[in-house]
């Protein structure tokens, strides 16, 4: 089984991560809190879920999410891959930016630990997806007390910038983002094909230019993507 999940990493990227069960096997997601109360956006999303998917009847049916994810030894070491992706340019208000891969700063803390930006860390290379992600390796480490070691890719382990068939908002729309967003990930995965060794990897992690839809606090940019979680069984339900 894999696990596919949208978010939002940084300022202008969202990721796309692909976990194979195996890799997550023994974690205990049995215990879930009670969810608080939430005051709704105006905007509401209209996509459901397929009431007919075994995920949500077995959801529905009182099964907690994770069952029979169970880990057999720690720490729990992820390997990571990244497919960086673009879309076809548009002057979409809809969406933030134009669809293509553009500048973005790429801050750091300074001597007196200060936050700053560092004009030397172009976004287009390698080196600044591998910068971002050892944040992300650092705030895995030290949420789990050493227990998951989230690697930082190195450079053969991150693919070129690859143009996908669409404009973004194709795959930001409301009106299915569950599809769309599954049609994303499957077209990513697709582009880098060639390119990209899957067997070797627990979680590929797919960049794309753009903004996450939960960024759109102003409610302007209602077409950007939105960040989702889908495992391998779902994404065949919904596709």
């Amino acid at each position: 089984m894999k696990v596919i999940m949208l978010f939002r990493a940084i300022s202008a990227f969202i990721c796309l991560l692909v976990i194979s069960s195996g890799s997550l096997a023994g974690l205990d997601f049995t215990r879930i809190p009670t969810p608080r109360k939430v005051t709704l956006p105006k905007r509401v999303h209209f996509s459901v879920p397929n009431p007919d998917a075994p995920a949500f009847r077995s959801f529905s049916a009182g099964s907690p999410a994770g069952v029979g994810l169970a880990a057999t030894e720690w720490p729990l070491q992820i390997k990571v891959g990244v497919v960086r992706v673009q879309f076809e340019p548009d002057d979409n208000t809809a969406t933030t930016g134009n669809g293509t891969w553009g500048d973005i700063p790429f801050f750091t803390f300074d001597a007196t630990g200060e936050v700053v930006e560092d004009p030397t860390v172009d976004s287009r290379t390698k080196e600044y997806i591998q910068r971002n992600l050892l944040f992300v390796s650092q705030y895995y480490e030290a949420a789990s007390q050493g227990k998951v070691l989230f690697s930082v890719p190195e450079p053969e382990d991150i693919s070129q910038i690859y143009t996908l068939p669409n404009e973004m908002a194709t795959y930001g729309n409301d009106d299915d983002y569950s599809l769309r967003t599954s049609n994303l990930a499957v077209e990513a995965i697709q582009a880098a094909d060639a390119e990209m060794d899957y067997s070797k990897y627990d979680v590929i992690m797919v960049f794309h230019a753009g903004c996450g839809q939960h960024t759109d606090y102003d409610e302007k940019s209602s077409e950007d993507i939105h960040p989702v979680s889908i495992n391998r069984a779902l994404l065949r339900e919904i596709i």
